[in-house]
């Protein structure tokens, strides 16, 4: 496992950590009769996760004891992945400045509040002080925390693909221009075969993009198995599909050119040309 995967499996972890904490409130609260605020998909998420009422108390989180750890945590990743959502983000813990405020309402009780035990405010102005109900605000201000991590993990997935997309881009543009060299010197069959390359590469990652898993086969897969999963999966129509079997067919002659087949130059030209097309028109 290499460190960006590394990173993303962390991530996810601290997004599952998350709705452990977020049902922990729900619990610690006694929000259960609440009707809004999504409190029956926290409960039935928490069944899926193995605890539940039923279950030992063991097993379900102290939301006074974890958030602190969680929240450091996942600050950092909101710094380093969503930075203009980090004050928002902060925000929901916590007021900077409190005594500034002209009036204090439930909308300036914060997570810090719920952690010290707090369920009645003072305002600094007029001396008064005012009730809080703060169970269910601090199950609404972690849900904007967590939908904020749930965010940031979402423009990594993102950027991540942006980022690939435009390095693979590149790499299939110095191919081919090498595959063109080849063909113009006269080594049709390589020219063929780097061009075919370049194919399998970019059919790969389309199929990666949609989802499209494949069961592990000894051989290496090549144009015609992605091009037949992108038809099957409802990806590309029919008329592309026979397109990229024929260039399936072209790459062949390229690989068995020792065995009698024999390509031509306009052949290699055509297989270049449509692997310059497929990567324009199928994403």
């Amino acid at each position: 496992m290499n460190n960006l995967q590394k990173y993303k499996m962390e991530l996810q972890q601290l997004i599952k950590w998350g709705e452990r904490l977020e049902a922990a409130i729900v619990h610690e609260c006694s929000l259960k009769g609440i009707k809004d605020m999504g409190i029956e998909d926290i409960l039935e998420r928490a069944e899926r996760m193995g605890w539940n009422d039923g279950d030992d108390e063991v097993h379900i989180p102290s939301f006074r004891e974890e958030y602190q750890q969680w929240y450091s945590e996942a600050e950092a990743i909101v710094r380093q992945l969503l930075h203009g959502h980090l004050e928002d983000f902060r925000r929901y813990y916590q007021v900077p400045n409190l005594q500034e405020h002209t009036k204090i309402t439930n909308y300036d009780y914060r997570i810090s509040d719920y952690l010290g035990g707090q369920q009645t405010m003072t305002d600094f102005v007029n001396g008064h002080r005012i009730s809080v109900h703060g169970d269910p605000i601090v199950l609404a201000l972690f849900q904007q925390q967590l939908a904020i991590v749930k965010a940031a993990a979402r423009r990594l997935n993102s950027s991540l693909h942006e980022i690939k997309q435009l390095v693979q881009a590149d790499l299939f543009d110095s191919e081919l221009d090498a595959a063109k060299e080849l063909m113009n010197s006269g080594f049709l069959p390589a020219a063929g075969m780097m061009a075919a390359v370049v194919m399998e590469k970019h059919l790969a990652q389309v199929c990666e993009k949609h989802g499209i898993e494949f069961e592990k086969e000894k051989r290496k897969l090549t144009i015609n198995d992605f091009n037949n999963h992108l038809k099957d999966n409802s990806v590309i129509d029919t008329p592309e599909w026979r397109r990229n079997q024929y260039l399936g067919d072209l790459r062949n002659s390229c690989a068995h050119y020792n065995e009698g087949k024999e390509v031509t130059k306009e052949e290699i030209e055509e297989l270049i040309k449509g692997v310059e097309r497929a990567i324009r028109m199928i994403s």
